[in-house]
């Protein structure tokens, strides 16, 4: 019994409260007088931070492991945001309201996200942005590029870009490009900032596509890299009904061949390596979905393809039982 009357020790202390979520540690902390003074020391893990902007409510909400805090935009008064207290009554503030409570929560020392995502919000901090987070999601929204645009030297081990605007300019930035993982998924671009992106890591990219040259001016562009990673993808989305591959891989001189059990099409690289296209159809016969895929992979990954009329002879060669 007078072992486990015994009081916790510092380091037992700090243990369990890194491990609550964010919501319940600061309910703790303000309970408790003598581990309010501990609780700021101890580094915050956060699983999931986002910031959304409903356009459709007129509202900006902060999520931090499950606890949300929403402002909604009043619509007597510009540039104020309504709040909902602990009491449940609602207060009017300032819309700055939203950059000291972006700042309170997460402009701390010893804070880590695992993964942070910015939801059609902007980011409204000019000084600030954290940058200890594991996987940075961006769902580009009006404005989302221009507010992240002076945070140049910010890195992030993973990035997974969401974009639906033709004309963003959200590639251009320094902390989509300069990551170790790279993950993009984007409607057709007008501009040409996809394409000039630079690809200093692994990367994968969806994009739909109308023009075949949206698709080969890329294929170009992994051919001209100077030593590309492996693993490194472009996969076009093309859903007009009279698509024709062959009419897509003229530009190409390439041999046939395949790779993981489908028809591909094969052009070499330097440096041991080669360029894979395959093809794949989805979708239903009035709504056919055709994508097209171009990776980086290591070179002998892909096998040459016997032609169809030999490769007939084979089988039925093969199938051929001697008696």
């Amino acid at each position: 019994m007078a072992d486990s009357s015994r009081p916790l020790t510092y380091p037992v202390l700090r243990n369990l409260i890194s491990h609550l979520k964010f919501q319940k540690r600061k309910e703790v902390a303000r309970r408790v007088s003598s581990i309010r003074s501990v609780e700021k020391s101890i580094p915050y893990n956060l699983k999931s931070v986002q910031i959304t902007e409903d356009y459709a409510a007129n509202c900006f909400t902060l999520w931090i492991d499950g606890m949300v805090i929403r402002f909604d935009r009043t619509k007597r008064e510009k540039g104020l945001v309504r709040i909902v207290t602990v009491q449940k009554s609602t207060i009017d503030l300032p819309d700055t309201a939203i950059n000291r409570c972006l700042d309170y929560y997460l402009n701390r020392p010893a804070l880590h996200i695992k993964q942070f995502t910015i939801n059609r919000a902007v980011w409204p901090l000019k000084l600030f942005f954290p940058s200890d987070i594991s996987s940075m999601k961006i769902i580009v929204g009006r404005g989302t590029e221009r507010s992240l645009k002076q945070f140049k030297d910010v890195r992030f081990q993973r990035v997974i870009v969401d974009n639906s605007f033709n004309d963003s300019s959200i590639f251009a930035l320094p902390m989509v490009h300069n990551t170790a993982n790279l993950s993009i998924r984007s409607v057709e671009m007008q501009n040409d900032e996809l394409l000039k992106m630079p690809l200093n890591s692994v990367a994968t990219i969806h994009s739909n596509f109308i023009l075949n040259a949206t698709f080969t001016d890329f294929c170009q562009k992994l051919l001209k890299l100077e030593n590309p990673e492996i693993g490194t993808s472009f996969t076009g989305h093309s859903f007009v009904k009279n698509f024709n591959l062959k009419r897509l891989l003229t530009d190409f001189k390439g041999k046939k061949s395949m790779w993981n059990g489908r028809k591909s099409t094969t052009i070499d690289m330097e440096d041991d390596k080669e360029l894979v296209i395959t093809y794949n159809l989805t979708g239903t016969v009035f709504e056919p979905k055709h994508h097209v895929t171009a990776m980086i992979l290591k070179k002998g990954s892909s096998i040459d393809r016997i032609p169809g009329i030999v490769q007939n002879l084979v089988n039925i060669f093969n199938g051929i039982r001697l008696t």
